[in-house]
């Protein structure tokens, strides 16, 4: 996509509604297949909260005051906190609930559960809004016949799919199994992270 959820919400306001035509426009999203990609965030947005319907073609940010920005950051141990925007307290994030967001990702978080005396409040990703990680080194792995590359940083708690042609990095003596990974696609449903590797 040529944009972020964050750029997209960057130029919506709590009053002001903005159509998607000029949504459009300020996003600079000229063919037919950014428009798409557009309409298709905008129904997610919509469906999620997170934006809403002012008129017919008029859309403005949510004050639902419970969803909040943050950004995630992760330790090898597998705890994820959101820290907040607003300077908050940092929110823990269970793995079932990170909705493959990963390690450095700015996000919106929905408390699931109120902090106590000596607990962090809980939540849920619900958006991600800008992915940090466009590339990454990773250790080039065979698993039941699918190429994989495992991240060496252990706060990133995923794997990367690779094409058949990765398997080049296993030979060799050594073998150069530590490559530089880009990312093709982000995980999405049951769909996981693909890439290619882009150097050993």
């Amino acid at each position: 996509m040529k944009f972020t959820v964050a750029d997209l919400l960057d130029h919506l306001s709590l009053d002001s509604p903005v159509e998607t035509g000029v949504l459009a426009k300020i996003l600079k999203l000229s063919n037919t297949s950014e428009k798409q990609d557009l309409e298709l965030a905008i129904d997610s947005l919509l469906k999620l909260g997170i934006i809403e319907k002012a008129s017919e073609d008029g859309l403005l940010r949510s004050s639902n005051e419970s969803l909040l920005d943050a950004r995630l950051r992760c330790s090898s141990k597998g705890f994820c906190f959101a820290i907040r925007d607003d300077g908050g307290d940092d929110i823990y994030i269970r793995d079932h609930q990170l909705n493959h967001a990963w390690n450095g990702d700015r996000v919106m978080v929905r408390i699931t559960r109120e902090g106590g005396r000596r607990r962090s409040p809980e939540g849920g990703v619900q958006c991600i809004l800008e992915r940090s990680t466009r590339s990454l080194l990773a250790q080039v792995e065979r698993q039941d016949e699918q190429m994989l590359a495992a991240p060496l940083d252990d706060r990133m708690l995923t794997t990367i799919m690779l094409p058949e042609q990765a398997s080049a990095h296993l030979s060799g003596d050594p073998p150069e199994n530590v490559v530089e990974v880009s990312i093709d696609r982000y995980p999405v449903a049951q769909h996981p992270a693909e890439g290619h590797v882009v150097r050993p």
